[in-house]
């Protein structure tokens, strides 16, 4: 019998990932929105944590072993979809933009081709940094953490930089289950939101604009300031208790939060082929419309991950489950 699920953290999963949707449908760029720049703060650190708290580390070789057949065959089959659905669109214009997207794997740009996919190696090299941490005394794992916090941030090479940024959050998640599903319990959890995310804005007001893919812990690209770093670090927990405090809210499981929370890796990859076929539709629009179609967009990855899930299944590193007889 497969264990039973937490409604915690399958509702936390799923308002992580509608934060993900609604974050890229909000003017970014020279005229991003105050919402997107909050939004930003907290809810790619929110999605670690989270994948900290669900962490079963085993013997390294066989779990990394399944960890790059989770992630990194997402990763491939999703940046060939994405591949298809522009050369459907642009024809050859669209290797010119695989070959930046190449050159962002090492650069600490933006993928165009499929600009979500950065998370998957960001999170493969999270799981095996924290094991490797993990298996350290903790003043040595602090010192790795240091070493590979400066030898990577000044080029994010395949987005370590981004790995080692969310590495603490990773393990806090990890080593604070037990505490974090304890308060969950606690009546007075559900109330502390408005708080969490209060002092979000607050450090938002100050520390500005953070970026996880691009390694930016405070005004963007300034560099390593530890000032910077523990506002980014503040803001990020703030925001994923608020989102905890939210999903605590849900004391029962519900199968449709729990279909939802599964589709996470599909939300996360194939959001962009959506929006992209959209766009004409969302932009421009009012702020209402794209939260609206945040949801819309949300439901139709789902209904993609359970095709995928049906009929290729190999798309997301698992085999085809055997019918019962």
């Amino acid at each position: 019998m497969a264990r039973p699920r937490l409604a915690l953290l399958d509702t936390a999963r799923v308002l992580t990932a509608l934060l993900v949707v609604v974050g890229h449908l909000l003017p970014m760029g020279k005229a991003e929105s105050t919402l997107y720049i909050y939004i930003y703060q907290f809810h790619m650190p929110l999605f670690f944590f989270i994948s900290g708290m669900l962490d079963k580390p085993g013997p390294f070789v066989p779990y990394m072993g399944k960890q790059a057949r989770l992630l990194l065959i997402p990763l491939i089959s999703f940046s060939m979809v994405a591949l298809v659905e522009r050369l459907l669109h642009i024809g050859s214009d669209v290797w010119p933009m695989a070959g930046d997207s190449m050159e962002a794997l090492f650069a600490s740009k933006v993928i165009k081709l499929a600009p979500t996919v950065w998370f998957l190696l960001a999170l493969f090299h999270a799981k095996w940094l924290a094991q490797a941490v993990r298996r350290l005394p903790w003043m040595a794992g602090c010192m790795l953490w240091v070493v590979l916090l400066i030898t990577t941030y000044y080029f994010n090479p395949l987005f370590m930089a981004s790995a080692v940024m969310v590495l603490p959050i990773y393990l806090a998640g990890f080593y604070g289950k037990t505490l974090v599903l304890r308060l969950a319990g606690q009546r007075w959890f559900g109330g502390i939101w408005p708080l969490c995310f209060a002092v979000v804005w607050l450090v938002m007001s100050w520390n500005g604009r953070v970026s996880t893919n691009a390694a930016w812990y405070g005004h963007g690209a300034h560099g390593l300031y530890p000032h910077w770093m523990l506002s980014f670090y503040l803001s990020a927990m703030s925001g994923t208790m608020g989102v905890l405090s939210l999903a605590s809210l849900v004391r029962k499981p519900h199968r449709w939060i729990q279909t939802f929370a599964e589709s996470l890796i599909t939300v996360m990859c194939f959001q962009y082929v959506l929006i992209r076929l959209l766009r004409h539709v969302l932009f421009p629009s009012p702020l209402w419309f794209r939260l609206l179609a945040s949801a819309v967009i949300l439901v139709g990855c789902v209904a993609v991950h359970q095709l995928i899930m049906r009929y290729a299944p190999f798309m997301l590193g698992r085999r085809r489950k055997k019918r019962e007889t």
